[in-house]
């Protein structure tokens, strides 16, 4: 199981991969700094493995969900950009204030970060190997998933899925 990477002392960029229609690259200082995949094939990968491990335990589908897609996209996004990795970021705002600040109200929600897994498989089964993740994975209260893979230099990939069940 892959851990995240520190950030500390990571080598700058030496070459430009090749650029992809389906990908946007975002350019800092002249270094590339993430790849993102909006919409891509690891977030639907990701958001269908879960939903066959979800019936494999006997328990119900989670469908997609774009705003709990968005909350996860900008927190990976966040993570890279400041350079943390947690649940909670360097001002100490967690999931429930992510979710606040958007006036979205949930009744139940629930994040599973992870790092450095080089498939959306690799990233499910890390959770599904950790207790508290494999909890938020199968837990029947949630019926709506968000996902975000992120791709970055530092960190490899960065994979959240934000769960919730609406009010």
């Amino acid at each position: 199981m892959s851990r995240a990477r520190s950030a500390r002392g990571a080598p700058g960029v030496r070459s430009t991969p090749p650029l992809l229609e389906s990908l946007r690259l975002t350019l800092r200082k002249s270094r590339i700094v993430a790849v993102e995949h909006p919409g891509s094939g690891l977030e639907l990968a990701v958001f269908e493995q879960t939903n066959a491990e979800r019936v494999k335990s006997g328990v119900g589908l989670v469908r997609w969900d774009n705003a709990l897609a968005m909350v996860a996209r900008r927190h990976a996004w966040d993570m890279a950009q400041r350079r943390f990795f947690g649940h909670v970021d360097p001002g100490g705002g967690g999931l429930q204030d992510r979710m606040a600040s958007y006036r979205w109200r949930y009744c139940a929600i629930g994040e599973n970060l992870a790092a450095g897994q080089a498939t959306p498989r690799e990233a499910v089964d890390a959770w599904l190997g950790s207790p508290g993740h494999r909890a938020n994975l199968l837990r029947p209260a949630f019926d709506e998933l968000g996902v975000a893979a992120l791709s970055t230099h530092e960190r490899g990939v960065i994979w959240v899925q934000v769960y919730g069940r609406r009010c």
